[in-house]
């Protein structure tokens, strides 16, 4: 997979989490960083904003 492949697949995921945002409007994040340590996508993001089914659900990416 590329950079850029793996990228859609961050945003696919995220679009329904985030109300329709994506990677681009939440807080800064090296994605290429993730994708160079070969994170899978859903890992990438569970670790900038933590688990969707977590009640503090993005309490990270909020309040640093």
């Amino acid at each position: 997979m590329t950079f850029t492949q793996w990228m859609h697949e961050v945003n696919r995921l995220l679009r329904p989490l985030l109300g329709g945002m994506d990677s681009r409007d939440i807080g800064d994040r090296c994605w290429r960083d993730a994708f160079d340590d070969a994170l899978e996508p859903s890992e990438a993001i569970e670790d900038l904003i933590g688990d969707p089914n977590d009640p503090n659900f993005m309490r990270n990416a909020v309040f640093g």
